[in-house]
């Protein structure tokens, strides 16, 4: 299995990735975690601003694969239960449209529940000491990974990924030591990209109130 020389960060910017270590021990995703689909809605989903229940949708998730937790919409009770609800440490992956992408619940996400659009990753218990979650959904927004995704694709009005698919996909494990460091270079590339945004925002600012100013003045 090849091990990605690049990293994908925000913005889709690449840049070396450190060297992984261990390159030979690959699992496929299916051996690391317990696949489930989203909770099925049926129909349109009724906002209740008091509800129960906070609702993960795709379009909550961002082109730079980041979920805002504090913006879900909240539903009223729903027939869910406990084994709908995601956890801290959980995966979610995208698994219907064009954008085929994942994210790691970084934090505690009380009472939300995904919709059926995503798969929903757990951790085994025997990779739980060996795996970490964030390195996992970097894993799969590299290109390595979405080519094997985008070749095993199904459908066309809606492509959609199989279960049994993105349990096949091959996930190479470095050393959690190796797996901190992707996943601090990540961040930190997350972070670069913000800054270089907000100083370009800034930028066009200043150009439009001189311009302003010049237009004024003549």
């Amino acid at each position: 299995m090849a091990v990605p020389s690049q990293i994908r960060g925000a913005g889709n910017c690449y840049f070396p990735a450190p060297h992984l270590q261990d390159q030979d021990l690959t699992k496929t995703l299916g051996d690391i975690v317990g696949i489930r689909s989203g909770y099925p809605f049926r129909g349109r989903i009724t906002p209740a601003p008091n509800g129960a229940y906070r609702i993960i949708q795709i379009k909550d998730v961002g082109p730079d694969a980041a979920l805002d937790l504090s913006a879900l919409v909240r539903v009223n009770s729903i027939d869910a239960g406990s084994n709908h609800l995601v956890q801290q440490g959980d995966v979610l992956f995208i698994a219907r449209g064009a954008r085929r992408q994942a994210v790691a619940l970084t934090e505690y996400p009380s009472a939300a529940i995904a919709t059926g659009q995503f798969f929903v990753l757990t951790l085994r218990p025997d990779s739980r000491e060996v795996v970490l979650p964030e390195y996992l959904a970097w894993y799969i927004n590299q290109r390595t990974a979405q080519r094997y995704l985008d070749e095993n694709v199904t459908g066309s009005n809606l492509p959609m990924i199989g279960k049994e698919v993105l349990a096949g996909l091959p996930v190479p494990i470095p050393s959690i030591r190796t797996q901190h460091r992707v996943v601090e270079i990540d961040r930190l590339n997350r972070r670069a990209q913000e800054l270089a945004e907000e100083i370009t925002r800034k930028r066009r600012l200043l150009a439009e109130a001189w311009a302003l100013k010049a237009i004024e003045r003549d």
